[in-house]
């Protein structure tokens, strides 16, 4: 009798082991996204405006003032457009007087870069903003826009991809630099310019920073100087009502 009650309570004991693997296979099923796929992160505010500046707008534009076509373009695209004034201003530049005629039939990337180009201005994305300015102020302004950063023994190369994300800019750690990628940095700053941001994240190698372009690239103090270019002094037109770019997209 005693041996057949062990038997029953062996058989018992398999039969819930047998469920309970069952359970939690099925579990593990259930939440599996968690274990084997990272968690799906969110845009930010420069990404998103990044990729919107790669849909299509269309656009029929003839002896318009920039300062309008620029508005007629965000209201269509549902984009952040920004006439930096003051800086155009200080160009001797008024967009107001700036005429354009053309017909845009592209992504809302390309069309700025035909229209912007003529008069020798660019832009930048500074987080839900496409600020247009000169090509140097658009520049200097992205450099120096603020962010704030938590950097607790986080990877060099970790760092820069973080802040490219936010911010929507070229960073670049140059080949010469690659050796420190991985190194851990901290680096805990309040609302500071990015441009500054990565210069402490440099001087904590012995390495230095360089604008290139619109490419912010660190690298060692040797390669500076190879990566100086000859500044590029270009004249700005100077646009009256009269004017009109005319832009073949033939």
């Amino acid at each position: 009798m005693g041996s057949m009650a062990s038997k029953v309570g062996r058989s018992l004991i398999m039969v819930w082991m047998t469920i309970g693997s069952l359970v939690l296979a099925h579990v593990k099923t259930a939440l599996g996204s968690s274990e084997t796929r990272p968690a799906s992160r969110i845009d930010t505010a420069a990404e998103q405006t990044n990729k919107a500046l790669d849909q299509m707008v269309s656009l029929d534009l003839y002896q318009y003032p920039l300062s309008e076509a620029v508005r007629l373009l965000g209201d269509q695209s549902g984009v952040h457009l920004v006439l930096d004034r003051q800086g155009l201003s200080q160009a001797g530049l008024n967009p107001d007087d700036m005429m354009v005629s053309t017909q845009l039939s592209m992504t809302l990337r390309s069309g700025l870069r035909q229209m912007l180009s003529q008069y020798a201005l660019d832009y930048a994305i500074i987080g839900d903003m496409v600020l247009i300015s000169t090509e140097d102020l658009a520049i200097r302004r992205q450099m120096r826009q603020r962010v704030s950063v938590r950097f607790d023994r986080l990877q060099l190369k970790t760092a820069l991809e973080q802040l490219a994300r936010e911010t929507a800019t070229n960073l670049l750690l140059d080949r010469s630099a690659l050796p420190y990628a991985s190194a851990p940095v901290n680096l805990n700053l309040d609302d500071a310019p990015l441009e500054v941001v990565t210069k402490l994240l440099a001087h904590q190698f012995g390495l230095k920073q360089i604008c290139v372009g619109n490419v912010l690239v660190l690298t060692t103090k040797a390669n500076v100087a190879e990566l100086k270019e000859p500044r590029e002094v270009r004249p700005t037109p100077s646009p009256t009502r009269s004017e009109a770019i005319l832009i073949d997209f033939d």
